[in-house]
């Protein structure tokens, strides 16, 4: 009788441990979507001085708190309401990396990336000019 329930016990075991953890099921391990900036990456190059760019805050849970670790770079300014999108504005011409955070209410937090580079999209110099 003891070696029945032991084996019994043993093949619960088994099955209770297996579960479906397939990508495309992802969850932040509370039941709640997968949680993510959209989009996750933009270059901003010479001419994109001052354009705005909407980032998206996708699943979590509202209220979303933006931040951002080089705000010389540019601004960031909320559309209202839950705080899930979010406008980014370049300042100037300076360059660098500008990497984007959002924190849900349960304290997940996913980052986006935007690169200013100003050698994208920058006027071609005119080689003529210098020949004599």
């Amino acid at each position: 009788m003891k070696m029945c329930m032991l084996c019994l016990l043993a093949a619960l075991a088994v099955f209770a441990g297996c579960e479906n953890n397939s990508d495309t099921d992802a969850d932040n391990g509370e039941g709640l979507p997968e949680f993510y900036i959209e989009p996750g990456a933009v270059t901003l190059g010479f001419a994109d001085t001052n354009t705005l760019v909407i980032f998206e805050a996708v699943g979590g849970n509202p209220p979303f708190t933006w931040s951002m670790s080089a705000p010389e770079l540019g601004t960031l300014s909320g559309t209202g309401g839950t705080g899930r999108l979010v406008n980014y504005t370049r300042s100037g011409t300076t360059e660098g990396a500008n990497t984007l955070a959002v924190q849900d209410s349960k304290f997940w937090t996913a980052h986006a990336t935007v690169i200013q580079d100003n050698s994208v999209g920058a006027p071609e110099k005119n080689a003529s000019t210098n020949n004599p």
